[in-house]
């Protein structure tokens, strides 16, 4: 979308990454409601009733309404951000902190620049949510992957978890399941099988996060089931979209 003149647009955002540029300035990585993930320029010298706004960027685990200015270049200008939504728990926490942080990661890792997709918006907000919700002893482990499942389904590479992609059996409810990463698909022994085994807990939780909304009854898995997942998602992801993301360790998702 493009602006005539020097007129701006309002927006909801979600602040994904912050670089220093120069002295007096940043660059801003926003996931945006209305335009998607944009990088924004963004002044600290500037003394004008959005000041304030700027220096809140800094806290990425809050939702922004900010107005924004498109430029000819790649970055776009930032006019004003207030904040309109903040998680104070995150804050207070430190692993609902590292869990939150690490989804925001993934999806900017994940998701193109530009591409208006308004479901990776209200995914995150209610991922944002969900982790700052919890009670005390509740782990933020199934927010975190089902996160992960539902961008991945909002950009349309979902991998299929229900049934063996090369003759279609659908495992038993209680059975392990070999997952062939470069299909995205699972992958029966009969069919050639896979060193990569989720077993049924792991791999119904990752199927039911494609239709379930964020809820804080949370399954606790185990260390080797969030490294299971991690390696799951990790090398679908490099499959598919070409991209090596940090996952964080099992330890993180310890309450």
């Amino acid at each position: 979308m493009s602006f005539p003149g020097s007129r701006g647009a309002s927006t909801r955002a979600i602040v994904l990454r912050s670089s220093e540029y120069g002295e007096n300035s940043k660059v801003v990585t926003l996931l945006s409601e209305d335009f998607g993930k944009v990088e924004v320029f963004a002044r600290r010298t500037e003394r004008s009733s959005s000041t304030k706004g700027r220096g809140l960027l800094l806290q990425s685990l809050c939702v922004l309404d900010v107005e924004l200015l498109e430029r000819k270049s790649s970055l776009w200008s930032l006019r004003r951000a207030e904040v309109q939504e903040h998680f104070p728990d995150l804050l207070r926490h430190f692993t609902k902190l590292s869990v939150a942080s690490a989804a925001l990661r993934f999806l900017r890792q994940c998701a193109p620049l530009g591409v208006v997709l308004p479901q990776l918006f209200a995914e995150t907000r209610a991922m944002l949510r969900g982790i700052d919700a919890l009670a005390v002893g509740e782990s933020p482990t199934l927010v975190y992957f089902a996160y992960q499942m539902r961008v991945l389904s909002a950009l349309g590479l979902a991998p299929s978890l229900e049934a063996c992609g090369g003759c279609g059996r659908r495992p038993a409810a209680d059975q392990a399941a070999g997952f062939d990463a470069s299909r995205g698909q699972l992958i029966c022994r009969a069919c050639g099988g896979s060193a990569l085994v989720l077993n049924a807990r792991v791999r119904k939780a990752l199927s039911d996060a494609q239709g379930a909304e964020f809820a804080p009854e949370l399954w606790r898995w185990s260390a080797s089931d969030v490294e299971t997942a991690n390696r799951a998602l990790g090398e679908f992801v490099l499959h598919h979209l070409g991209v090596r993301y940090e996952a964080p360790a099992a330890k993180s998702f310890c309450v």
